[in-house]
């Protein structure tokens, strides 16, 4: 990581900027003690943009335990991940992932809901088939499988697996109907999850105000 010193050397907007940053720095992390050697400055200079101490906390501790880089969180920030894994737990839940990151104690723990795949770069203004969506979802691997998160990997297109005689997997759909979701998981609700996924990024500020009343009313 870089140090203040280093960073203190730029000329201009660019020293304003660094000097700001360094600021916040020093604000949201006075105890160097709680900085970790594994995120380097350009981490922590985008963590810092992160308004939430809760959500700043998560990524924080999610980018160590997943050990991503700057492109890796910075998406996962954009993509507002914590609002959406927040959404799916209670008070207790959401303290749980500012404290301690994304734990995965059950299979559903896996499942997001929504995932954002804005990766693809699809105009809204066309409509694409399933393959055609499965073909570009299968072009950009790299960003679906980090989407996924954490235990997923890529075996073929189409590829069923069981375990015991009994089908496991999510289903993604545009729209997650109740009626939808009974009919297609047909008792299976604990081996096959049926979950939404949406083409372009969410609305964090929306999300934010979501996650606020859990905490609030919870």
């Amino acid at each position: 990581m870089k140090t203040l010193t280093e960073l203190g050397t730029k000329k201009g907007g660019a020293y304003k900027s660094s000097i700001y940053l360094c600021r916040q720095f020093y604000i949201k992390y006075a105890k160097f003690q709680t900085v970790s050697g594994k995120l380097s400055w350009s981490h922590y200079a985008e963590l810092l943009t992160v308004s939430g101490d809760l959500a700043r906390s998560f990524y924080e501790k999610q980018a160590i335990k997943e050990n991503w880089g700057f492109r890796e969180m910075k998406r996962q920030i954009d993509s507002a991940l914590f609002q959406r894994l927040a959404l799916s737990t209670d008070k207790k839940g959401v303290l749980a992932l500012a404290e301690k990151g994304h734990e995965v104690a059950a299979p559903k723990d896996l499942i997001k809901n929504p995932y954002v795949w804005e990766f693809l770069d699809l105009p809204k203004d066309k409509l694409i088939k399933e393959r055609g969506l499965e073909k570009k979802l299968v072009e950009n691997l790299q960003q679906f499988l980090l989407e996924l998160g954490k235990g997923f990997s890529f075996i073929g297109k189409q590829y069923k697996i069981t375990v015991d005689n009994e089908l496991i997997g999510i289903i993604i759909a545009a729209d997650r109907h109740e009626f939808t979701v009974k009919y297609a998981t047909g008792g299976l609700e604990n081996r096959v999850f049926v979950s939404k996924y949406q083409l372009y990024l969410p609305d964090q500020k929306q999300l934010e105000e979501k996650v606020k009343e859990i905490l609030e009313n919870d």
